[in-house]
């Protein structure tokens, strides 16, 4: 974790201090029955084991023969993605920085982290290997944690196997947003940070949008103002890997066009209206 991505990620964390259990935490990689052609999932999860940690980084080797057609978030423990899980070619490697607000993960069972999708071009056994995986501990210090990891053999059949994947329709459950400003960042620039969750297909995207007739684009962990006197009105949107999206306003940005404006827009609508209502119902010569 480069020292950038380490300092936003701990000003965006809510740090608590929790006792602290003894025994190495564990990187876990379990894969779905597969066959061959047929995409499978294989889930990411974190067990603290009695450790209390918030921040989880690491690294999957993806072996030649299964390539990887989707990563999701969906469902995951963390909320935070100073490095979202993707996928690199050019090295074959899944690489994440990830953490989690407040109290962290449950200290006494596994959580999840993310989901591979993956298909396999021939049948036959496959080893996914994790290194360079990291816990962070919640007591303030940002210490790591030993983490046990071991390679996984997927084994891919030539039987079909159903799938369980499920359509997702659904918006992304939350979007939480904040406004605030560190002197350590952005030259002390007010930022907005934000995390979303969604259970389906996982947060894929966000944007970000500044001024009523500014126009949306997209950010990745956090958007600086571009106003730093935050009268302009800032929206931050959630976007899933199924299009599905969430939009919220943030609270302390152009509050008084912001909501001006929430007010005017019905006053308008009824403005034009009435208007109608007389242009139909006018005197006709």
């Amino acid at each position: 974790m480069n020292t950038m991505t380490l300092r936003v990620l701990i000003v965006l964390l809510a740090l608590s201090v929790l006792p602290q259990g003894v025994g190495a935490a564990a990187f876990l990689v379990t894969p779905d029955a597969a066959t061959v052609g047929q995409e499978f999932a294989a889930t990411m999860s974190f067990a603290p084991q009695g450790e209390a940690v918030n921040a989880v980084e690491g690294s999957l080797k993806i072996p030649e023969g299964l390539s990887v057609v989707r990563v999701s978030t969906g469902g995951s423990a963390l909320a935070l993605w100073p490095v979202s899980p993707a996928f690199s070619l050019s090295d074959r490697t899944v690489t994440f920085v990830g953490g989690s607000p407040g109290a962290g993960l449950p200290a006494d069972s596994s959580s999840l982290l993310f989901t591979l999708y993956l298909k396999a071009a021939a049948p036959g056994t496959y080893s996914i290997e994790s290194s360079a995986v990291s816990g962070f501990k919640a007591d303030g210090t940002g210490d790591r944690v030993a983490v046990a990891v071991e390679p996984v053999s997927v084994i891919v059949g030539s039987e079909a196997v159903k799938s369980t994947a499920k359509a997702d329709h659904a918006a992304p459950n939350s979007l939480t947003v904040a406004l605030g400003s560190d002197t350590s960042l952005f030259d002390g620039a007010p930022f907005v940070s934000f995390f979303a969750s969604d259970a389906g297909s996982g947060i894929a995207a966000y944007q970000a949008k500044e001024g009523w007739f500014g126009a949306y684009k997209p950010v990745d962990r956090y958007y600086v103002l571009a106003d730093a006197s935050a009268k302009q009105p800032v929206w931050i949107r959630a976007i899933d890997a199924e299009g599905n999206k969430r939009t919220v306003h943030v609270k302390g940005t152009g509050d008084t066009l912001y909501y001006a404006g929430l007010l005017a827009l019905p006053v308008l609508l009824l403005l034009l209206i009435i208007a109608f209502l007389v242009y139909r119902f006018r005197p006709r010569p």
